[in-house]
This record gives C-alpha cells, structure tokens and sequence, in this order.
C-alpha cells in the first residue's frame, strides 16, 4: 500500500489554515513578551529589534501588533492560557512544543559565558565546567550536557527568576558562570550596572549554545495556525524585500559588542523547523 506522509502532512495544514478564524486586514496580533534588550526593550523605538521584526512581518500581512511586558514566566503563561495570541521570543524545546506552535526562526542567536574579569576562565567542552557554580533564569533553555552535568552533580546551578540577579550575583562572585546572548548581556550591563561595575565583567566568545529566536502561538487559541502561516509569509516578504537586512543592519550598528565581530550574513529568518 502507497503512503503519502509527506503530502497528507501538508493537506492538514492546509487545512487548518482554511479553517482558522478569519482574519480582518485592522485585527491586531497581541504578543506577551519580556525584557530583553535589544531584542525587545519597552523604552525603546519599535520595542526592540525582534519587536520591529515581527511588527513589519505582520505589516506586509496588512495586520498590527501589540507587545505586552511581563516577567518571562508570566508572559510564557499567559500565552499557553490562551489570554494572548503568543508569546516572543523563545527558543525550540520539547515541553513547550506540547503547548504551543512555533514561527519560523526570526534570528539566530548564540548563548557565551559572562564570567568576571578576575576568573581565569577559558573551555572547550562542557566538562570543563565541573566544579563550577553556573547561574540560570527561571523557565529559560539551556544546553542538554550542562543538564546532565547538573543532574550528576558535577555542576552547581543556581536558578532565579531574572537576569539582572544573575548579572549581580557574577559580580558579587556568588556564582561562576552566567550564560547569556552576548548582544543582550552588553545591553543589560549598560542598563543596570555603572561603568565601574560593567568593567568587572566579560565573556568567553565561544558560544555555548546556539538556536534561533521563535514566536510561540498557543494551542488553546483558535487563530493560532493562521496567525503563524501570516507571520512566515510576513517573513518571507520581508527578507525578499530587503527590509529584513536593513533593520538588522540598523539595531546593530549601535548594540554589538564591541570585542565581539557579527557576520551580519548569518541573520537571517530560518523556514525548515528548530
């Protein structure tokens, strides 16, 4: 007997797409997010760079876009419930994909170790960090060796529920390691530490992880396969276009580290899953 899996695949989308809630060309998108500079900052033009991202995707797709602030956990949350349309930005992982759907990758990102200038700190595999105490945010996704260094106990991790502890306990010296986006490590050290503190810090530039950032859509709202079809074709314009290359260029012509070359060629959407 013949089968077709990867055809009857997409006949399902297809139609539940079809069968989504129709969308007006004035509905709004109500997304959930976080602090997390540059990539979405309340006080900053567009919310961020992920923030304008989505919000242009959107626009080709003739629908608005409004973020909504919170704690991470209560953002990841309130978008499982239902109460938003989803949650930016996130990375791939196996428990969330049990609640939610995931866009495209937006942008690509790299986690490095913050650790103080004082610790002589240099790695080339997770093994090299036995012994050492490593900070962690609540509800955050981290790399699966660290886990099972954790798990044997190898490794110390001290978990909170915000990134500026973490920041103070590195500095403080209660923990070893923080890892961390470097862009938006060098962003937060600039918003919530004074020169004299930022110069106690730095990072390994050998990335300890690297993903993409994804917009989740829950599964308890009926708009959600429709909403995430619109914002990868959104994506899709927008890289065709050239404005995708344009506000990249733009956000990170002023926060890029500055010990720390980008290829700018590497941001770029990513359509074939996590």
């Amino acid at each position: 007997m013949l089968r077709f899996p990867g055809t009857v695949a997409c006949l399902l989308f297809t139609f539940s797409v079809l069968l989504a809630p129709h969308l007006q060309a004035s509905d709004t998108v109500r997304l959930t997010t976080g602090h997390w500079p540059p990539y979405f900052d309340e006080s900053a033009d567009d919310n961020g760079l992920l923030a304008e991202l989505i919000t242009q995707a959107y626009a080709t797709q003739g629908l608005k876009t409004e973020f909504t602030f919170y704690p991470w956990s209560r953002a990841l949350m309130l978008a499982k419930a239902g109460q938003f349309d989803g949650t930016a930005a996130w990375s791939c992982g196996e428990r969330r994909s049990h609640n939610f759907l995931y866009s495209a990758g937006v942008l690509p990102y790299q986690y490095v170790f913050y650790h103080r200038h004082t610790l002589q700190f240099d790695w080339a595999s997770v093994e090299d960090l036995e012994g050492m105490s490593v900070g962690a945010t609540q509800d955050y996704s981290y790399n699966e060796k660290l886990a099972s260094l954790v798990g044997r106990g190898t490794v110390s991790v001290d978990v909170t529920t915000s990134d500026e502890a973490n920041f103070r306990k590195l500095l403080a010296g209660r923990i070893d390691l923080f890892p961390m986006d470097p862009l938006v490590g060098v962003a937060m050290i600039g918003q919530w530490m004074t020169p004299e503190e930022a110069k106690e810090l730095t990072f390994a530039p050998k990335p300890f992880k690297s993903s993409y950032y994804h917009v989740l859509f829950g599964h308890k709202n009926p708009r959600s396969n429709i909403l995430r079809y619109r914002l990868n074709e959104g994506l899709r314009a927008l890289w065709a276009s050239g404005e995708f290359q344009e506000i990249v260029e733009k956000w990170l012509a002023t926060e890029a580290p500055s010990d720390n070359t980008l290829d700018l060629k590497l941001f770029r959407p990513r359509f074939d899953g996590c």
